[in-house]
């Protein structure tokens, strides 16, 4: 019996709205493409599909926690979160300010509103 490893991969890059206009991340995500399709060949796998979203960090208060660097949006300022697909949410987390300090879901105290813990 045969089973499928199907794999996801997550990365991030931070462009202006410029770089954007000019079209600079779709041709390095070309040879990005091409290079990975290159090396999961390598090891038996087969590239089947990518995706990119562009997210405008100041319009959904997108920003970095301060205690672990991961990314989050600060509910204090967008209460609305994101409506996105699961595989944005593991990559964008919940957050608030909390005594001077913004941070994700994760490092929030336990009992706080925006804390997974």
């Amino acid at each position: 019996m045969k089973n499928l490893a199907i794999t996801k991969f997550n990365c991030t890059a931070e462009y202006s709205t410029s770089d954007i206009e000019k079209d600079i991340p779709g041709e390095q995500l070309e040879r990005l493409r091409e290079e990975i399709t290159a090396l999961f060949s390598k090891y038996g796998f087969e590239y089947q599909y990518g995706e990119t979203h562009f997210l405008n960090k100041q319009k959904y208060s997108i920003c970095n926690c301060d205690k672990c660097g991961h990314y989050m949006i600060d509910r204090a300022t967008n209460p609305a979160g994101l409506n996105l697909n699961d595989d944005i949410q593991i990559i964008i987390f919940d957050g608030a300010l909390l005594n001077g300090k913004l941070l994700c879901e994760e490092c929030l105290p336990l009992g706080h509103r925006w804390s997974t813990a």
